[in-house]
């Protein structure tokens, strides 16, 4: 009857909300892989989902659901009004898409994901559905959430990490063999003191001869001058700090709370916040100082010799100012408007070591991102998944460039999955995010939306 086939598909699609409602819950745990951004979804969002879907369904005396109204209600409003990150936004939208659609009530053998034993049961009968529930496994494997096995493994990782570092904390400093705490930190200092490079704005008569050698009006020479400024600022600061710790286990200056707290965070390995407030994040001392002598380098050699062949976009303190710069570069010398003009991106069978001497007369070449999510098979060009225990793998060397907007919508790939850029690992925080890139794949992009994939400059 017909009473009896609305109270079954009120019965499945109450069902199916309350899954989706525990799988974005859980989801967080993963960490990044799971949202950029942690949301606070509560069972009121279910509430007002379920009395939406209720009067919805009440009004349709002919059991006729208007599935793009319910998709739209659900995920970009009693949900989507949460989530502020735009991402996070095309992730509920894919679960939304999957699960919310008339096969879910028509086709028998539908199952949540795919996965065995996560099906929908059929009937209106309630024992039916507690049944059900009662056999679900304990443990959901990543696949439910539509994530690689790898994710298991990101968030054990992390949870240990995040054990350790509290045991760390609480753990009393003692230092062996009659070397106290302070003169294992002055010697590290001491040690670090000497690998720092020297300043690079020591004469500015010299420097910005340089600079105007290399083309002052040029807007990737602006970045340039504006980069080195701001490596500078750190290496200043880090001798200053340094210095001061030394002195002041010496004794000869006072130790304040500033100092004392560097001290702290350099006998855990770490670096000090202070620093990590004017340049990166990093979990221990010798990632950060191998990352700033890394980033050292290539703006120097850049300053004395030429722009790179391939840049080493993770070395930028912002990366996103200078795909500007090289878009503002293309647009004039094209003519361009620059807001006619958006990033294109393409991936390259070259690694860095493998590309020809020559650079492109238009746009940069970009090496050292990492994959997040998935791999890449560099001889067929296409997303796959990722190898068992490998978290990060590396993208070959990524060509971006400048096109109109036309252009580089004919131009795109229209089964490409749109992946954004981060900075970090993390993919939180004010300017984290860079810029979108196109990825080919040979399957359907809401696979890799649902596997969290992403880009990363740094995977630490």
């Amino acid at each position: 009857s017909t009473q009896s086939t609305w109270e079954q598909q009120w019965r499945q699609l109450l069902y199916v909300l309350s899954f989706l409602h525990t799988i974005v819950q859980e989801r967080r745990k993963f960490g990044p892989l799971g949202w950029s951004i942690e949301y606070a979804f509560s069972l009121a969002d279910l509430q007002a989902a379920i009395t939406f879907l209720k009067n919805h369904m009440s009004g349709n005396v002919n059991g006729d659901i208007n599935w793009h109204a319910l998709r739209y209600m659900v995920a970009d409003v009693q949900y989507g009004g949460k989530i502020g990150d735009d991402r996070d936004r095309r992730l509920f939208n894919t679960y939304a898409n999957a699960w919310l659609r008339p096969q879910v009530l028509s086709d028998e053998t539908f199952e949540f994901s795919g996965q065995k034993g996560y099906g929908i049961p059929s009937g209106h009968e309630i024992h039916r559905f507690r049944s059900q529930i009662e056999q679900l496994p304990f443990t959901d494997a990543p696949a439910l959430f539509g994530l690689h096995s790898n994710a298991d493994i990101a968030y054990r990782a992390a949870e240990s990490n995040a054990a350790l570092a509290s045991i760390l904390m609480i753990t009393p400093k003692e230092a062996g063999k009659g070397a106290t705490v302070e003169d294992i930190v002055k010697q590290m200092v001491i040690d670090m003191l000497a690998q720092l490079p020297p300043d690079l704005t020591t004469n500015r008569a010299v420097l910005q001869d340089r600079i105007k050698q290399l083309g002052e009006t040029k807007p990737l020479t602006i970045f340039l001058s504006q980069e080195i400024d701001l490596v500078q600022r750190v290496l200043s600061a880090v001798r200053r700090l340094y210095n001061d710790i030394r002195l002041a286990i010496a004794g000869t200056i006072t130790m304040s709370n500033q100092l004392s707290t560097a001290i702290v965070e350099l006998s855990n390995a770490r670096a000090p916040a202070a620093i990590m407030a004017i340049s990166w994040t990093s979990p221990s001392i010798g990632s950060w100082m191998d990352r700033l002598l890394r980033t050292y380098e290539q703006l120097n050699n850049w300053l004395q010799y030429d722009r790179p062949l391939c840049y080493w976009m993770t070395g930028f303190f912002n990366p996103q100012g200078f795909l500007t710069a090289m878009r503002q570069e293309v647009a004039r010398k094209n003519g361009w408007a620059l807001d006619d003009v958006v990033l294109h991106t393409e991936v390259l069978k070259h690694e860095k070591e493998e590309l020809p001497p020559k650079t492109p007369e238009e746009g940069v070449l970009i090496w050292g991102l990492f994959l997040d999510g998935c791999s890449w098979h560099k001889t067929s060009g296409k997303l796959i998944d990722s190898p068992p225990k490998v978290l990060f793998p590396g993208l070959p060397v990524l060509y971006a460039k400048a096109l109109p907007t036309a252009e580089a919508r004919h131009r795109a790939d229209r089964n490409a999955y749109v992946c954004p850029v981060y900075k970090t690992s993390t993919r939180k925080g004010l300017g984290n995010f860079i810029f979108d890139a196109l990825l080919h794949s040979e399957e359907d992009p809401s696979k890799w939306v649902l596997r969290g994939v992403a880009l990363v400059c740094a995977k630490d």
